[in-house]
């Protein structure tokens, strides 16, 4: 309670009505065709956004299965559990490659590019942020420069709206 009085004591809660419109962006304004979830960390105020969930790991569009066939679960109970299953995939490929950035036992990694049949991931370190995307299954490492200068544009001219970087003391 104490917090949320000083914030409307200073600015009258403006930095709060901010943070509360903050939309997550969609991968279609980032810029990057190719771009299925991203997700990055401002380091220098330790905040992380992450966009939408888009195809597949949103409600893909489901086909009907033949009523001749008995399912066990309803189509719909089906398809949310195939969407947390997809997207669970992505989160825990983005935990192994933080690991993998942050392991204090080799040498200092900054970009990892993994590819499996069904989709590419990129984790890339900097002094000033990370980021972790799952990118098309055909995206190859030559794309993958061009689609890191998109993102480092799309993040230096975005972080000032998607972070609160000047958060008032409490």
């Amino acid at each position: 309670m104490f917090t949320i009085q000083r914030l409307q004591s200073t600015s009258d809660g403006e930095p709060l009505v901010e943070l509360s419109s903050v939309q997550f962006p969609s991968v279609r304004e980032i810029g990057v065709p190719e771009l299925r979830h991203l997700v990055c960390k401002c380091i220098a105020v330790n905040q992380h956004v992450a966009s939408e969930w888009n195809v597949p790991y949103d409600s893909p569009s489901f086909i009907v299965p033949d009523t001749s066939v008995s399912l066990s679960c309803s189509p719909e109970d089906h398809l949310a559990s195939t969407t947390r299953s997809l997207r669970n995939h992505v989160l825990m490929t983005y935990r192994r490659m933080h690991s993998r950035l942050h392991n204090p036992s080799t040498h200092p990694t900054r970009l990892i590019y993994q590819s499996t049949p069904t989709e590419v991931f990129f984790a890339w370190k900097t002094d000033s942020f990370e980021m972790f995307c799952t990118l098309e299954p055909l995206t190859s490492k030559t794309l993958l420069n061009e689609i890191r200068k998109t993102l480092l544009k799309w993040f230096t001219s975005r972080k000032h709206q998607l972070f609160s970087l000047c958060s008032p003391t409490f």
